[in-house]
C-alpha cells in the first residue's frame, strides 16, 4: 500500500490530478484503469525493476488491503480486471525475458558424508546438553521428516504427548511419532477426510551412541520433570552449567528464533557449503529413500504429503546427469554393460559379464536363452552368495547386452570398522545360446 500511495503522489505532483479518489472508493473501471499504469511505471527507489514474482505478491497485497477494507475483489481473476491481468502478464514476461526473476534456492539435503563430518567433529553427540539437544533436534527432524521450524516449536510432552516408546513382536524398542498440527496437515476443514501422520523410528542396533530411541529417552531424563510450567514443552533451554548432574536443560522452551537456526548452524560450524534450514531434514529424509527406491506412497507416509508434491525432493545425483550428457552424446552407459560394486577396502570391483555366443548370425534376431549360470568365488566370497535373475537381454543388431538382476545373501557380507556391510568382489560368468 505504501507503493501504491507513493506512486499516487508522483503521478499527481508530475502529470496532474487524473487519480481521482482513492482505491477503496473508485469505479472499477477507473481502478482497473490506475492499477494498469501502477504495474507498468512503479520502480524501486533506486530506479530498478521489481522482479516479476514481486508485481505479483504487491497486487496480492493490494488486494489485501481492499478485502480487510470490505472490498471482497480477486483482483488478478475478476472478469471486470481483465486489462489489469493482461498487463501484469505482459509485464513479468518482459522481465523474464531480461533474465529479471527470483532465484528459487531450495534447502539443500544433508549427505552421508556431511552427516559423518558433524558426528566426528563432535557437533553431534550426547556429551554435554547443548550437543544432546542438537543431535535430538536433528534425529527427530530427520527421522519423522519435520519440515518447519514450527513443527519443531510445537512438540509437545506430558499430556499432550507426542512420542511414545513402544516395542513390537520382535523386541525391538522404537518412538511412535503422532502428528497434531503441521504443514501439510492443519486440522481444519481441508483436512477433514485426511488422518495425521503416524511414523515410527526404530533403534540403532548397530550403533547405539546414534540410537534416536536411546537419545530420546536420555534427553527426557535430563528434563525438570518436576516443574510443571515446562512439562508440556519438548525443546527446553539447555543449561551452560549445569549444578545437578541428573538436570541439563532449564524450565524455559526454546525461542523459535534459536530453533530456527539450528541445523543452519550446525552445517556452518561443520563447514558444509550451500543453504541448510530446519527443512533440510525432511529434505534428508525423503532424498535418501527416493534413492534407495523406496515407493511414493511409503515416503509420503513419513513426509505427510497427500499430493505428488513429495516428489519435489527426487534429487538428480551429478553421475545421472553426467550418464544422462554422454548418452545424448551418442555414447554407451556404462552401466549398461558392466556394474560395480564396492569392496571392504572401498574399491571398485566389476562384475564382469562374460559371454559366449554360439551362433554368430545376429541377424536371426532370435530371443537368446540363458544356459548356464556360474560364479568365481574371491576372498571369502561364497558361491551361494550370488545368483543372476531374469537378465534383461536385448539385441542390438551385432551386440547382445544383458543386465543381470544380482541377489546377494546379507550372511555373506563383510562388515567394514566403521560398521558398514559390503559387497567383496565377485565375477560372474554367463553363458549364454541362441537357438
Amino acid at each position: 500500500m505504501v507503493l501504491y500511495s507513493q506512486f499516487q503522489s508522483e503521478a499527481r505532483s508530475h502529470k496532474g490530478n487524473f487519480i481521482k479518489g482513492t482505491l477503496l472508493n473508485m469505479e472499477i473501471e477507473e481502478l482497473c484503469r490506475i492499477l494498469c499504469m501502477f504495474l507498468i511505471e512503479i520502480r524501486k527507489q533506486n530506479g530498478d525493476k521489481y522482479l516479476r514474482e514481486t508485481l505479483y505478491e504487491i497486487v496480492l497485497s493490494l488486494q489485501h488491503f481492499m478485502c480487510m477494507n470490505g472490498h471482497n475483489l480477486k483482483l488478478p481473476e475478476h472478469p471486470s480486471f481483465v486489462s489489469m491481468r493482461n498487463t501484469l502478464d505482459n509485464r513479468m514476461k518482459e522481465l523474464s525475458k531480461t533474465g529479471i526473476v527470483r532465484e528459487h534456492s531450495q534447502a539443500q539435503p544433508i549427505s552421508i558424508e556431511d552427516k559423518e563430518r558433524m558426528w566426528q567433529t563432535g557437533l553431534l553427540d550426547e556429551d554435554t546438553p547443548e550437543q544432546l539437544f542438537n543431535t535430538i533436534l536433528y534425529l527427530i527432524g530427520l527421522h519423522f521428516a519435520l519440515s518447519a521450524c514450527e513443527e519443531h516449536k510445537n512438540l509437545r510432552t506430558g499430556t499432550y504427548l507426542q512420542f511414545k516408546v513402544k516395542v513390537n513382536s520382535n523386541r525391538r524398542k522404537f518412538i511412535q511419532y503422532t502428528e497434531q498440527q503441521s504443514k501439510n496437515y492443519q486440522g481444519g476443514l481441508k483436512n477433514l477426510h485426511n488422518k495425521p501422520k503416524v511414523v515410527d523410528a526404530y533403534e540403532n542396533l548397530e550403533n547405539p551412541k546414534r540410537c534416536i530411541v536411546h537419545l530420546f529417552e536420555k534427553y527426557i531424563a535430563k528434563r525438570p520433570s518436576h516443574d510443571l510450567k515446562c512439562s508440556h514443552h519438548f525443546y527446553l533451554r539447555p543449561l551452560a552449567k549445569p549444578t545437578n548432574p541428573h538436570i541439563w536443560y532449564s524450565c524455559q522452551q526454546v525461542g523459535t528464533q534459536t530453533l530456527s537456526k539450528v541445523i543452519a548452524k550446525l552445517c556452518d560450524s561443520a563447514g558444509i557449503p550451500g543453504k541448510h534450514t530446519n527443512h533440510s531434514l525432511c529434505s534428508t529424509a525423503a532424498t535418501r529413500l527416493f534413492k534407495q527406491n523406496v515407493s511414493e506412497h511409503e515416503i509420503s507416509n513419513l513426509t505427510g504429503h497427500h499430493s505428488v508434491a513429495v516428489r519435489n525432493y527426487q534429487r538428480i545425483s551429478s553421475d545421472k546427469k553426467v550418464e544422462q550428457s554422454n548418452i545424448l552424446y551418442g555414447q554407451k552407459c556404462k552401466n549398461a554393460l558392466m556394474s560395480t560394486v564396492t569392496s571392504a577396502d572401498n574399491s571398485n570391483f566389476d562384475i564382469g559379464l562374460l559371454m559366449q555366443i554360439t551362433d554368430n548370425d545376429s541377424s536371426k534376431a532370435k530371443q537368446p536363452k540363458l544356459q548356464n549360470v556360474s560364479s568365481e568365488p574371491h576372498m571369502n566370497f561364497t558361491p551361494a552368495a550370488v545368483s543372476v535373475k531374469q537378465p534383461i537381454i536385448n539385441i542390438q543388431q551385432s551386440e547382445i547386452v544383458v543386465e543381470p538382476v544380482i541377489n546377494v545373501c546379507a550372511s555373506n557380507l563383510v562388515k567394514t570398522e566403521d560398521g558398514k556391510f559390503v559387497l567383496p568382489p565377485v565375477k560372474v560368468a554367463l553363458t549364454i545360446n541362441i537357438n
